[in-house]
């Protein structure tokens, strides 16, 4: 099983605080967690061949937003491949307090947890949000008897 590792969160703490103008040519300035207040959101389930692959770790999306809060346009800077389209499809569900920049990172973070769920059989998982931009998928793998 595998936990958020030091280096992840450093990776994630460094990309939320430089400049995005360098990564996105369109971007002049750098999104804060400050100015970021969701006003509504979707909850996500682990995506299916992720689950059944196991695949975990961090997506780190960022996203343009209209003048209503609403996402325009969600890119990833950050994940596998096999997390990001749900990812992506998710975000620009959310809608936020409009802020002066018009964009928001989002950081969702997918793991396995043994006893996290009920006890069941087949593919489930839990979402946790945690403000102001933080998404937990936890996977559920099912409980086997011995």
């Amino acid at each position: 099983m595998t936990t958020i590792r030091r280096r992840d969160l450093l990776a994630v703490g460094l990309l939320a605080t430089i400049p995005f103008s360098g990564l996105m040519a369109q971007q002049s300035t750098e999104p804060r967690d400050d100015r970021v207040n969701i006003a509504y959101w979707e909850q996500l389930k682990y995506p299916p061949l992720a689950f059944l692959g196991r695949v975990q770790g961090l997506v780190v999306i960022h996203a343009t937003l209209d003048n209503k809060g609403s996402v325009i346009e969600a890119n990833a800077i950050w994940g596998s491949k096999y997390l990001i389209p749900d990812c992506l499809a998710n975000a620009k569900k959310w809608r936020f307090e409009p802020n002066s920049q018009k964009t928001v990172v989002i950081v969702y973070h997918f793991h396995f947890a043994e006893g996290a769920c009920d006890p069941g059989t087949g593919y489930s998982s839990t979402f946790q949000l945690i403000p102001p931009n933080f998404a937990s998928i936890t996977g559920c793998p099912p409980f086997i008897e011995q």
